[in-house]
């Protein structure tokens, strides 16, 4: 079998459902934390691209998608996350803001969404969830203080990782608004 992929098609593709701010929430993120990725000397991440990821998928074909896409929408409330607390991940060197307390209501979430992820033949991720918003990468530790930002979650977004020449990019492939 020939498993080469023509010149320019994208057979697997790599997904993650996740919380994605809307603009106010992302400009208040950027606007807290713009000193702080400064002296990480880290490379900050793109307003753009700011998001928790809830669920990683990874690469998966058109069968695959249309499987996942008709898992939610999930029994979830909205809820609101406070981002308030840096985290410096050693290993990867990455900068993150999590929450000091993760809402009941996301663990709901995600709970639920891997429950239906899983009759649609994902595979769980068994690690911890640990809920963050990457900062920067390539980061040094910081010992300083950021303004708690307050995120109103309103919806659950199946997000696709689009690797380009200038680095990585997420596209919303779908939306699902929460409590409804």
């Amino acid at each position: 079998m020939d498993l080469r992929v023509a010149k320019g098609t994208r057979p697997l593709r790599r997904f993650f459902f996740g919380l994605w701010p809307d603009q106010s929430v992302r400009e208040n993120l950027v606007c807290s934390t713009k000193e702080t990725v400064q002296v990480s000397g880290g490379r900050a991440v793109a307003a753009e691209n700011l998001h928790i990821t809830v669920a990683f998928l990874g690469s998966i074909n058109k069968a695959q998608l249309r499987k996942v896409r008709a898992v939610p929408p999930v029994t979830a409330s909205k809820f609101v996350i406070t981002l308030d607390t840096l985290h410096f991940h050693r290993s990867s060197r990455m900068l993150w803001l999590v929450p000091r307390e993760i809402p009941v209501e996301l663990v709901l979430l995600r709970q639920s969404l891997w429950d239906g992820l899983e009759q649609a033949g994902c595979k769980r991720e068994h690690r911890p969830y640990r809920p963050h918003l990457t900062l920067a990468r390539r980061s040094q530790i910081v010992r300083e203080v950021v303004k708690p930002v307050v995120w109103p979650v309103t919806k659950l977004a199946l997000l696709e990782s689009v690797l380009a020449p200038k680095g990585v990019s997420y596209e919303v492939a779908q939306t699902w608004r929460l409590g409804e």
